[in-house]
């Protein structure tokens, strides 16, 4: 696949560099807040991901950088949830009149929350994956970027070496830690950099999971080699809990994550099963066992005639 070429996307006074890569409808992927630097300059540099690759076979992969960091435009906010929707806002009227299909990973599921139960008419489907709603309840650092802040007030240069490699891991992008260290030194400071980690930490978008009314799907990753089991299980349970008739599914990692994805937006006929009406029926459960002394008093005959119409009501209420 060619190397994503840096676009722009412009409303009012925010300007937001993304990638695209692929055609069809537009899948978002929220940007990766640990690096704070530039995603689109890692994505351009790396030539994507494999997992992704794979679905732009069938979508249009939109990677963005926040304003605020990479070559996106600086504007005097902090990184909250409107902010980050304000941003989204901008991409949604880039691609109309397509709806945005919207993926979070981690600690940008918060964002995505937020976005599609505020903005529903602007979302064709969100994609959690092994989610959580507040920083505050899951700590956003694993021990190698909370060994790295230590230096961040007196050696600018070596954290940003040390975080670049923390954000990375040791996987096949390892070789991409000095270019992001280095947009890291370009793009912001030590003190900006702190004042953006601090607003991420007081993120929490609990209360919006019961305003999502699309269709939703969750994952849950069971082998997480980088950062153990981070979030916890109860948290990836509470999201897909709270958001009505969300689907759940497990995944081993990464590279299985490509045809539950694609079963949730294309149904296996091929349709956009995603795009779907959304709309739950409530199955009423009546308790004939506490209700039968009674109807044996009734006679047969009527107790026959009582069932009948229990259900014929049942079929009506639960087929609509």
């Amino acid at each position: 696949m060619s190397q994503p070429q840096v676009r722009f996307a412009e409303a009012g006074e925010r300007r937001i560099a993304y990638t695209s890569s692929g055609t069809g409808a537009p899948i978002v992927v929220l940007p990766v807040l640990k690096a704070l630097g530039s995603y689109v300059q890692v994505i351009t540099r790396s030539g994507g991901s494999v997992h992704f690759d794979q679905l732009a076979d069938h979508f249009q992969i939109i990677r963005f950088d926040r304003t605020n960091t990479g070559l996106s435009d600086r504007v005097p906010e902090s990184f909250d949830l409107e902010s980050m929707a304000r941003d989204l806002d901008v991409l949604a009227e880039c691609f109309k009149p397509e709806k945005l299909i919207l993926t979070g990973f981690r600690e940008t599921c918060p964002y995505a929350i937020y976005w599609a139960a505020t903005r529903p008419a602007g979302v064709r489907a969100l994609i959690l994956n092994t989610p959580f709603t507040a920083f505050a309840a899951n700590d956003l650092l694993d021990a190698r970027h909370s060994r790295a802040l230590a230096y961040l007030a007196d050696d600018w240069e070596f954290f940003t070496e040390v975080w670049a490699l923390a954000s990375i891991g040791n996987g096949t992008m390892r070789g991409l830690a000095p270019h992001i260290a280095e947009d890291l030194r370009l793009l912001t400071n030590a003190e900006e950099f702190r004042r953006q980690l601090d607003a991420i930490c007081d993120v929490d978008a609990t209360e919006h999971l019961a305003h999502v009314s699309i269709p939703a799907l969750v994952l849950h990753q069971t082998n997480r080699d980088i950062d153990g089991a981070w979030p916890p299980v109860s948290q990836i349970q509470l999201c897909a809990s709270r958001i009505s008739g969300s689907q759940f599914v497990r995944v081993d990692g990464p590279q299985s994550q490509y045809q539950p994805i694609v079963d949730f937006l294309l149904g296996e006929d091929g349709e956009p099963a995603a795009s779907r009406s959304t709309s739950f029926r409530t199955i009423l459960f009546t308790d004939v066992v506490a209700s039968t002394p009674l109807l044996t008093q009734l006679r047969d005959a009527k107790m026959r005639e009582v069932m009948h119409d229990h259900d014929t009501l049942m079929e009506a209420a639960v087929t609509g």
